[in-house]
């Protein structure tokens, strides 16, 4: 039964995942016909797109840790319409909270475009193209936020598959009008890297339409719209604070990381950049599919610990991981034996081909410890654990990576493999904490 639970949750959470991963990868692999600075362009984009994301997705984690606990203690209570009704209002209160973050982040990441690109290495051959990316992609992202928000609280109800629906529509929106928009085809205007962006911000408006209606709809088990009660509650504005506020230091902590690393590379020139860039959007899509796992680790963690079953949380999580390495052995295989073929999917560049070869076989090195790290910290979230993942986000993604990544790049020599083996350490040293802090237990005794 834990293992058909985890899975119905986990299938369409990795599509969802792996699809909203696959908009930059797509991004990427249809500018690369614009050439190297193109790529590198887009690939700038990612830090304040994401840095901008995480308000949201740390709000996200709150949302599954007390809808999956509401309506787990509902079902231990034998009241089920009333674990519905404090989920609804949970999900009230992230809506609002959500709406009000995202037109305070997207406003200013709007208007400071231009001084947050510089700071993120772009150079005088891609600057202006990134500012218009940037600014385009953001415009859209709003939509993005409040359809994840709503994926997440009908994911733990029950509808899981929604998340996936949004997401293909949205992927599938993307790549249609990256090809109308992007070379001009068809009689639509060649926008370049703009049309890449204009494709991605139209996904995302779908994608939230789509997730609108399923709150408008009579099926819909949430009563949200339908209600009058939109009054702030301190309980629950206090608890959806206790886990987001770690889940935002950690995401705070990881992009910290990631612009410092992204740095570092920048400076190797537009060519190992743009290898990076390929690398790291492949990475992310890879990442995407553990954070299914660890979305269905965390949603059925909540429930267990709702009904005040610590004993099965502990259980599905381990199958949860068990999951997830299977997944990790099939991109293990790929990437150290087929490296140049896929690299050679998102670049005809053979100089790009050569020199991300290697770095897809460091990348197999370090994905069984990515599966690790994202099962075991799903399921910590889900407990309401968020501020130790902060910490060991914070410790080995914000200090150690980027200082190892520095030393074994430049004193060292190694170049862009020296990043890459950075990012290899990263990923186990983060394993090995949030393993050993699940297998100690303390998760268990959180109150929310």
């Amino acid at each position: 039964m834990g293992f058909r639970r985890i899975w119905q949750i986990a299938w369409p959470a990795t599509l969802e995942s792996f699809f909203v991963g696959l908009t930059g990868l797509i991004d990427t692999a249809m500018v690369s016909a614009l050439g190297t600075s193109a790529i590198a362009s887009v690939g700038l984009t990612n830090q304040p797109k994401f840095i901008c994301l995480a308000f949201a997705l740390s709000l996200n984690v709150g949302v599954v840790a007390l809808v999956s606990r509401r309506l787990g203690e509902g079902e231990l209570a034998a009241g089920r319409g009333e674990g519905v009704t404090e989920a609804s209002k949970v999900l009230r209160h992230a809506l609002t909270l959500g709406l009000l973050l995202s037109i305070a982040t997207c406003s200013l990441t709007f208007l400071a475009a231009r001084p947050f690109l510089f700071f993120a290495g772009a150079g005088g051959d891609t600057i202006d193209q990134a500012v218009v990316y940037l600014r385009i992609v953001i415009a859209g992202q709003l939509f993005q936020h409040m359809c994840l928000t709503i994926n997440c609280a009908q994911r733990c109800i029950g509808l899981a598959r929604l998340s996936m629906v949004t997401n293909l529509c949205a992927c599938l929106v993307n790549i249609c009008f990256n090809y109308l928009l992007i070379g001009g085809q068809m009689g639509f205007p060649a926008w370049g890297v703009a049309g890449a962006a204009a494709a991605t911000s139209l996904g995302h408006l779908v994608a939230f339409c789509i997730a609108l209606a399923s709150l408008l709809s009579k099926r819909c088990r949430f009563v949200t719209f339908a209600s009058r009660d939109w009054i702030p509650s301190a309980a629950t504005m206090k608890s959806l604070w206790h886990v987001s506020i770690g889940a935002l230091g950690e995401h705070m902590a990881l992009r910290a990381g990631f612009l410092v690393y992204v740095l570092i590379v920048a400076n190797l020139g537009t060519l190992a950049f743009a290898t990076h860039q390929i690398c790291m959007n492949i990475t992310n899509m890879v990442i995407s599919c553990f954070d299914g796992v660890s979305i269905a680790a965390a949603a059925v963690v909540g429930l267990d610990m709702g009904a005040r079953n610590p004993a099965s949380a502990e259980r599905n999580t381990l199958l949860a991981g068990v999951m997830s390495l299977a997944g990790a052995a099939v991109f293990v295989v790929l990437f150290a034996m087929f490296p140049q073929g896929v690299m050679g999917i998102f670049s005809k560049d053979p100089d790009v081909v050569r020199m991300g070869a290697p770095i897809l076989v460091i990348l197999a090195a370090g994905t069984f410890g990515a599966s690790v790290n994202s099962t075991c910290s799903g399921a910590l979230r889900g407990a309401g654990d968020t501020r130790f993942v902060a910490v060991s986000s914070l410790v080995s993604t914000t200090l150690i990576r980027p200082a190892l990544s520095w030393f074994l790049c430049y004193p060292i020599g190694l170049g862009l493999v020296g990043p890459w083996l950075g990012l290899l350490i990263d990923f186990w040293l983060r394993a090995a904490m949030n393993f050993s802090r699940f297998c100690a237990g303390r998760w268990k005794s959180i109150v929310l």
